[in-house]
């Protein structure tokens, strides 16, 4: 989609980016520097073009922080998504020094579309040990703004499924949940939701571009396809007592 300057989403947050750090420039005169600098583009295009500028020594526009960083990789992911692009976002937010917190880690992995292999190298490679150091520093914070235990890791994980659904990949994203179980992290159904979310991004992508996205024959033609989605789903949605959901449910107790 092109940008439509007069309503912006990104625009709207780089407005309230720069009241919050105390601009001194008109609103005339933003607007118009902004426009000048988008209008035209595609969404994904603009905001790394704002991105771009607000980094740029000379910008008079007040430096990117964390909500800048986020808005541009929500931006970035329903474009033209590249692994290149979703790498070099992340580094420079890192040299930027901002934190590597679940939201952000989450746009970035929606970033890499669906290519789930660049998306596991480079978690195990920086992305992880970002996340992990984000966790620590966060660890003693006041409890007002402390965020719970591991949440970064979980959001981290479910940006991972999402990757796996856009490469229709139940089996990676099997084994992802149970390195999240390895780490204390109990799966449910909203880790579950991420990667049919994913999965349904590309089947709709694939209705608008005319084709018939190429599936993995081999797995298709045994069934593994749907045998690993139903263990997927099997380890994302185990039986919790205090699920409001299965109050009506009978239960029954085996003993072996």
């Amino acid at each position: 989609p092109v940008l439509n300057i007069a309503n912006s989403p990104l625009l709207a947050a780089l407005e309230k980016h720069e009241n919050k750090e105390g601009g001194s420039h008109s609103n005339t005169r933003r607007s118009t520097t902004m426009a000048d600098i988008v209008d035209g583009q595609e969404c994904s295009v603009a905001a790394m073009s704002v991105l771009d500028t607000m980094s740029s020594p000379d910008s008079t526009m007040p430096g990117p922080n964390s909500q800048t960083y986020c808005t541009v990789a929500s931006a970035v992911q329903y474009g033209r998504t590249d692994a290149y692009v979703a790498l070099e976002l992340f580094r420079s937010a890192m040299s930027k020094g901002i934190a590597a917190d679940g939201r952000f880690i989450n746009a970035i992995f929606r970033c890499f579309g669906d290519d789930i292999k660049t998306a596991l190298e480079s978690w195990k490679l920086e992305i992880r040990f970002a996340c992990l150091d984000c966790e620590r520093r966060t660890a003693n914070a006041p409890k007002s703004v402390r965020r719970s235990k591991s949440q970064n890791l979980i959001a981290a994980y479910q940006g991972l499924l999402y990757v796996c659904g856009r490469a229709e990949q139940p089996k990676i994203a099997l084994r992802l949940v149970y390195a999240m179980q390895k780490e204390g992290i109990e799966p449910n159904v909203i880790d579950l939701s991420c990667y049919r979310s994913g999965k349904r991004q590309t089947r709709e992508l694939a209705k608008q571009e005319g084709n018939k996205r190429p599936v993995l024959k081999a797995l298709a033609q045994l069934g593994l396809v749907a045998q690993y989605e139903s263990l997927l789903e099997v380890e994302c949605s185990k039986y919790n007592q205090n699920d409001k959901r299965r109050e009506g449910e009978r239960r029954v107790r085996i003993i072996i």
